[in-house]
């Protein structure tokens, strides 16, 4: 048990102590900066949870959210930074795209992306969610081959993975590559 001054009266107390036996002040052994110190790292991690969760608007959508529901869309659909990207047509197909259905709380669509150009590419895809009717339900960013390039004539693994709701009315998908 490790003994400390109390912040009042001065005398050796148990740190953890919650009242001083001597003067009788709540917390003798914890001075003020160590509150200060848990406060921060408290306010730190809601703030956080609060940035993954997208703000203000979607906690108020996610709260209000009923099963039938249009799907809930983010601005924030993935996990990396963005990169800047070109208007460039690149001579690419999308090869083994599928909706894989592995865990209940996450569902992922899974696909490769070849590189038939001369030269090596860079970039991510732009996934479109599309209902029966061609609309776009939303669509996501997805990193191919990990952001490293992609050799001529070289396939790269893309991955997006949501919840399962996300998918909801969704009956195909147009993937575009965008080169960096």
């Amino acid at each position: 048990m490790a003994m400390v001054k109390c912040k009042e009266c001065k005398k050796e107390i148990s740190k953890s102590a919650k009242k001083c036996p001597n003067c009788g002040v709540d917390y003798p052994g914890i001075l003020p900066l160590e509150h200060l110190g848990g406060f921060i790292v408290t306010l730190a991690v809601f703030g956080f949870i609060f940035w993954q969760l997208g703000g203000v608007e979607d906690i108020k959508k996610l709260l209000d959210y009923k099963p039938g529901d249009k799907p809930i869309s983010s601005a924030r659909s993935s996990s990396y930074a963005v990169p800047k990207s070109t208007t460039k047509s690149y001579n690419v197909s999308v090869e083994n795209l599928e909706l894989r259905k592995d865990h209940t709380n996450a569902w992922s669509i899974k696909g490769m992306l070849r590189n038939n150009e001369l030269n090596s590419i860079k970039g991510h895809v732009k996934i479109k969610f599309l209902n029966s009717k061609g609309d776009v339900l939303r669509s996501a960013l997805a990193p191919v081959n990990g952001n490293d390039s992609l050799s001529p004539g070289q396939a790269g693994v893309f991955k997006y993975t949501t919840r399962p709701v996300e998918f909801e009315n969704v009956t195909n998908y147009d993937v575009i590559f965008v080169g960096r």
